[in-house]
């Protein structure tokens, strides 16, 4: 019987192991290649979910904006006092803190390298 594969959330997956790729190694130092090996893919896989390692940058910043902005929507939807809701978002962002930080270490080496 075939292995069913739910390819949104693999994509994601692999996307945030990117991300944590190239917080550490850097973007501009890695090709696709190096990425494959690294998040434990064959390079056939990678390509078939990323045309290019740009379409893998593409998709790491819809990926954390979509995924951060969802969890907060559905967390304080129904929280009516602001004073609520600014504590939760800035739980939210002590929770997600190694997230945030490896999305601006990631941002930094993506525009000093531009």
């Amino acid at each position: 019987m075939p292995k069913i594969v739910n390819h949104d959330e693999y994509r994601q997956k692999m996307l945030e192991k990117c991300l944590y790729l190239f917080t550490r190694k850097g973007y501009s130092d890695i090709n696709m290649k190096q990425i494959a090996a690294e998040i434990g893919v064959s390079t056939g896989t990678l390509y078939h979910y990323f045309s290019s390692k740009e379409s893998i940058l593409a998709g790491i910043i819809a990926w954390s904006g979509n995924k951060n902005v969802e969890e907060y929507i559905r967390m304080t939807a129904s929280v009516k006092d602001v004073s609520t809701r600014f504590d939760m978002v800035l739980d939210f962002w002590k929770e997600k803190k190694e997230i945030f930080e490896n999305i601006m270490l990631f941002a930094m080496n993506v525009y000093r390298n531009r």
